[in-house]
């Protein structure tokens, strides 16, 4: 039996309307989600993802569809009420473990939403939980935390810099500045593209 857990609450601002900020979060999936690191595609030899489907009929999954025809699923889709809820029993591996259970809801919030004065951090500590490597780790930093982040790209950093850095530097942007945290060993540029010296 697993103890349940308190529920994990973020928020987040975006610059679009509801409408499309839904969209994109659910049948646009496959635009925006790092499928090069976050894939199931390497459950079967030699395949390459196609594309990901989203549902909008509750009690279908989310599939993740390979080039070998094979479709894997991601999760289940158990409410969605396009443009302001959608709720997914999420569960995008083969282990025996429950699906953790993502509710997301969009609410207008002026002429901008709540991602436009937020950092949120997503990733993982280990790159293959079934070699359990900590190299090549994938990370996504969504928000530009009130323009301190230049947002919208993708950036490959050098092999070995520790994903400590990167916590360095968004602190950095919050007005945090410790001299190192675990196995940093320094910032990490282009992340802000805005000189820290003017804050």
């Amino acid at each position: 039996m697993i103890d349940p857990i308190d529920p994990i609450r973020k928020r987040v601002l975006v610059r679009c309307d509801v409408e499309r900020a839904f969209d994109l979060f659910t049948r646009g999936v496959g635009t925006w989600w790092p499928l090069e690191t976050h894939s199931r595609r390497g459950e079967v030899d030699g395949a390459r993802v196609e594309r990901v489907e989203f549902p909008t009929d509750p009690g279908r999954p989310i599939l993740e569809h390979l080039s070998t025809g094979d479709a894997l699923p991601w999760g289940q889709l158990v409410e969605y009420e396009r443009p302001h809820r959608v709720v997914i029993a999420w569960k995008p591996n083969a282990n025996p473990n429950p699906p953790t259970e993502l509710e997301v809801t969009f609410t207008p919030e002026g002429d901008s939403t709540l991602l436009d004065h937020s950092m949120v951090v997503y990733g993982s500590g280990l790159s293959d939980g079934n070699r359990h490597t900590h190299e090549d780790l994938p990370v996504v930093i969504v928000g530009s935390g009130g323009g301190a982040l230049k947002t919208g790209r993708h950036i490959v950093y050098p092999q070995d810099t520790p994903m400590t850095n990167m916590f360095l530097t968004v602190l950095d942007r919050v007005g945090v500045r410790p001299e190192a945290i675990g196995d940093s060993t320094g910032r990490i540029e282009h992340l802000t593209d805005v000189s820290t010296s003017s804050l």
